[in-house]
């Protein structure tokens, strides 16, 4: 786990309240949340290691990408590809939505019953629809931000709920698409400093935001301070 401080430069007395520095995963690819203290004008970041860069982001949707891809037959072409595939999503569902590798905060899972025949692919096919468009919605699962593509992507289908093997099928094959999309992506509106860092670099902390190092070491140091 990467291990940080808070320490204070150029400060008037008194000094404000150190920051919150959250590590929100114990791997070393992950974001740090620092929250400013509300009488702070800015917020120093920087590598401990002048080799290290860094990497900014306001919001992001996961904190490292989900590398978990889809080993049943995609799309599905018969009952029996239809019936493993979206097992198979529900199934990979849980374990992502579950985990703080990838998220601020767990989510919830798929209790439906798996698909064994028409009727249970049907219902699990809407349940998975319903809670992918959940998960991609929430801001707090995924660190103030939506998967606005993904959702974009199963909106723009207009789908009406399955109701029989081919509506399903069809259903499921374009929910896939989306789910492989949407474990993809890590942070948005991100931005990599270049090159050596030897200086603290300044981010405006009107509101928290995330830092992570661009190697394993993964440390950091934060400073704060009200004025100059």
């Amino acid at each position: 786990m990467a291990h940080e401080e808070a320490r204070f430069i150029r400060g008037p007395v008194p000094f404000p309240a150190a920051p919150t520095v959250t590590v929100v995963s114990p791997a070393t690819t992950s974001y740090a949340k620092v929250t400013p203290s509300a009488n702070t004008l800015k917020v120093q970041v920087r590598p401990r290691t002048i080799t290290q860069s860094l990497v900014y982001a306001a919001t992001i949707v996961h904190k490292i990408a989900d590398s978990n891809g889809i080993a049943a037959t995609n799309p599905a072409v018969t009952d029996a590809n239809a019936y493993a595939l979206i097992n198979e999503i529900k199934g990979d569902f849980n374990v992502h939505v579950a985990s703080t590798a990838y998220h601020v905060a767990a989510g919830t899972a798929i209790a439906t019953t798996d698909a064994s025949d028409l009727a249970t692919t049907v219902a699990l096919t809407n349940a998975v629809a319903a809670a992918l468009n959940a998960h991609f919605a929430s801001i707090t699962q995924h660190g103030g931000m939506t998967d606005a593509v993904n959702l974009a992507l199963i909106a723009a289908a207009q789908l009406a709920p399955a109701t029989d093997m081919p509506t399903a099928k069809t259903e499921m094959n374009l929910l896939v698409t989306a789910w492989l999309a949407h474990i993809a992506v890590t942070d948005l509106g991100a931005y990599v400093t270049s090159g050596p860092v030897g200086l603290p670099l300044d981010w405006p902390c009107s509101e928290p935001f995330y830092v992570k190092t661009d190697t394993s070491a993964g440390v950091l140091t934060v400073a704060e301070w009200t004025g100059w």
